[in-house]
């Protein structure tokens, strides 16, 4: 008995091999990755953001001390339907005050393709939030979805 267990014993050993050992990934790669890959995300937007400042033409909002003031005692939730309509996206709670403040206007003409395309994506947002932006920019709330979005972007 006891032989054929010393038997069995280096048979094992002779044909098994090692086991092809994995890469180890430590947390501090993967975090170090994501980190990297946010940064540069970062710096792209930042970098569209500033070419949306000085594109346009007008007064910066922050310079307008009516709106100003409703700015700045305005809630971050409550601006971010009007950052998604000046800037194409919805800005995060911390930045969406200062860009707002920054923002001059948009650089094209009002009779080309852009404006058209910007034009139709201001209607399609709630009625509710129309009435909000041009609160926040001391405009005449009233009038049909379509008025309301042809004084926003008249503005």
């Amino acid at each position: 008995m006891e032989k054929s267990l010393s038997s069995t014993n280096s048979q094992l050993h002779e044909t098994s091999d090692k086991r092809p050992r994995k890469r180890v990934q430590r947390l501090s790669e993967t975090l170090n990755m994501a980190h990297v890959a946010r940064a540069e995300q970062r710096a792209k937007v930042a970098k569209e953001m500033t070419a949306s400042f000085e594109a346009g033409r007008g007064s910066e909002l922050g310079t307008i001390p009516l709106i100003d003031a409703t700015i700045r005692k305005t809630k971050p939730i409550n601006l971010k339907p009007l950052h998604l309509i000046a800037f194409g996206r919805l800005g995060g709670a911390t930045e969406v005050r200062t860009n707002l403040r920054k923002f001059r206007g948009f650089a094209f003409e009002a009779n080309s393709s852009e404006y058209t395309k910007k034009l139709a994506h201001v209607e399609q947002r709630p009625t509710n939030e129309l009435r909000e932006a041009l609160r926040i920019l001391n405009l005449e709330v009233s009038g049909s979805r379509q008025v309301m979005a042809a004084r926003l972007m008249e503005f």
